[in-house]
């Protein structure tokens, strides 16, 4: 489960980084093709790229201490294993990191929720007090502004 919350944060990511660029740069012109190609192409990116890993270390060697101190906790190697009480904090932190990133999804669709009924509100209003007009099988309506 957790693997699906890194690819969801790395696409998202992603995806408002190629939807920035063609803010700043593609949606500007007027080259139609071009804007939808670089849309969906964009996509595709989204969904692809965060499967991709990047090794930052490269050939160098990690050397183990006899003793480390994590967030002011003793850590000891025996061995090939390590004994810490530190590592069970950094869990909790990151569970409640994660916990964090779900409120504050939930609370940004509920935010875009709220907003959506009000538009669609408006909108059933301007319909309903609005002049009609019937033109063949459509029926337009003049909202009162």
């Amino acid at each position: 489960m957790e693997w699906l919350i890194v690819f969801i944060v790395k696409s998202l990511f992603v995806g408002l980084l190629l939807l920035g660029i063609a803010e700043w740069l593609v949606l500007k012109g007027n080259n139609y093709s071009f804007q939808r190609f670089y849309l969906l192409f964009s996509l595709v990116i989204c969904l692809i790229l965060p499967f991709i890993q990047i090794s930052t270390l490269g050939n160098s060697k990690i050397i183990l201490l006899p003793e480390v101190t994590v967030f002011g906790q003793r850590t000891l190697f025996d061995g090939f294993t390590i004994v810490s009480q530190g590592a069970k904090n950094i869990a909790q932190i990151s569970s409640q990191f994660i916990s964090l990133l779900f409120w504050m999804y939930w609370v940004g669709v509920g935010m875009f929720s709220v907003r959506m009924m009000q538009s669609l509100l408006v909108i059933t209003k301007m319909m309903h007090e609005g002049e009609k007009q019937i033109h063949e099988s459509h029926v337009f309506v003049k909202p009162r502004i």
